[in-house]
């Protein structure tokens, strides 16, 4: 089988959602490929992903790529090109947009309707690519899938019966080796990081930027709210992924200390396992994500979590976070002041997270995409096709072993 993956969110150092996840699917399906298919990414810029360009330099996978100054002026017009070139079996969309002239088997994974649902949340040219070709790639994509049910909820209220088709599939997950709570072996590392940005005093992590949808202001709230109760050393909210202190500090609260708000901005790899090492606790106020990948990494991380009871977030939490109502920062406040001084509180979300973000592994996100893709090639399945057998129960199920030999 061969199969082509639009790569362009590989072909940029910072990389996105969709972007992490591709790459960290991507070197258990070049495994699985191995021997028996072959993998071709197809992007409108030159693959600068690490991960990926290990895999290329291996010969585990193969690129085909352009030179071109716009990316979504390629994604439309150019890819449809490429991927006609190189004869795929089946193509993978991990946005779920397929472009322009398209034709044959596909995959692709639609995140979310966030450009119809906040439209002041993008660009505009962004919104209007989703608009003209995200109605057009459902109907057109062999298998279509989403990574939680809240999206496919979405996509059922703005595209009806069409969007019956799209299967909820696990398709985010946390690696271990990143994301795990801290050993005394991390002292020092966390020492140095702490001290490297001024977070010696302790601080609450939040992941995002200051999009409407992300909701940072009732984190910023919150803390103030906590800070204006006394009895502790300020607390102070460190922000991963916004740079901007400028801007953060004009959201603050009047009496709010600029001082206890640290923007981090885009970290490297290793920093930002430190960052939720280190972290008493983590907050993710998203009004809007297609799953919430942050919270599964905190809690991997051995870091409490509280979450908007918004969106796709619930399922991304199961029962190890603790909810708060989107907009309400007193709730919030209320919840970090109590796993600031509970300790049998805090213990028991640490282990609840831990354990519910063991149940992600991105080798079974792979094995879910890889099986999806041989399924919608029409080439012949990796595994044979599982069987449930449904038998009555006689005598308090005394007959079940002959059943089952006779199955």
């Amino acid at each position: 089988m061969r199969i082509t993956i639009d790569a362009s969110s590989l072909s940029y150092p910072k990389r996105t959602g969709i972007g992490r996840c591709l790459e960290s699917i991507l070197p258990f399906l070049a495994a699985r490929a191995a021997g028996r298919d072959e993998i071709i990414l197809v992007s409108g810029r030159p693959i600068v992903n690490a991960t990926a360009q290990a895999l290329l330099s291996q010969g585990l996978i193969t690129a085909r790529t352009a030179r071109v100054p716009s990316l979504y002026a390629w994604q439309q017009a150019g890819m449809a090109w490429q991927v006609k070139q190189a004869s795929p079996d089946v193509h993978y969309a991990p946005d779920g947009l397929l472009p322009i002239g398209f034709t044959g088997k596909s995959v692709g994974v639609i995140n979310d309707i966030l450009w119809k649902r906040l439209p002041d949340t993008l660009p505009w040219h962004i919104r209007l690519v989703f608009a003209l070709r995200q109605r057009a790639s459902l109907r057109q994509l062999t298998i279509p899938l989403t990574l939680s049910d809240f999206t496919r909820r979405e996509l059922l209220r703005a595209y009806g019966p069409m969007a019956a088709r799209v299967r909820p599939t696990a398709l985010c997950a946390v690696d271990a080796d990143r994301f795990r709570p801290a050993t005394a072996a991390d002292a020092p590392a966390l020492a140095d990081f702490r001290r490297r940005h001024g977070l010696e005093g302790g601080y609450v992590l939040a992941v995002g930027n200051l999009m409407p949808h992300k909701n940072l202001a009732v984190a910023l709230r919150a803390l103030a709210r906590l800070n204006r109760q006394g009895g502790a050393p300020a607390r102070r909210l460190a922000i991963v992924g916004h740079g901007d202190s400028a801007a953060v500090t004009a959201r603050l609260p009047p009496d709010a200390d600029p001082a206890t708000v640290t923007c981090l901005g885009y970290l490297s790899d290793e920093d930002v396992g430190l960052a939720y090492r280190g972290a008493e606790a983590f907050v993710f106020p998203s009004r809007y994500e297609g799953f919430g990948l942050p919270i599964l990494e905190a809690m991997a991380s051995g870091v409490p979590v509280a979450y908007a009871d918004a969106a796709s977030l619930p399922e991304a939490a199961g029962c190890a976070g603790i909810p708060f109502p989107a907009d309400d920062d007193a709730a919030l406040a209320d919840i970090l002041g109590r796993l600031a001084v509970d300790n049998a509180l805090r213990e028991r979300q640490i282990a609840l997270g831990v354990e519910r973000a063991a149940e992600f592994t991105w080798e079974a996100c792979a094995d879910s995409v890889y099986d999806v893709l041989h399924e919608a090639s029409g080439c012949a399945p990796l595994r044979l096709p599982k069987v449930s057998i449904v038998t009555p129960s006689f005598n308090q199920a005394g007959f079940l072993t002959q059943t089952l030999e006779s199955v």
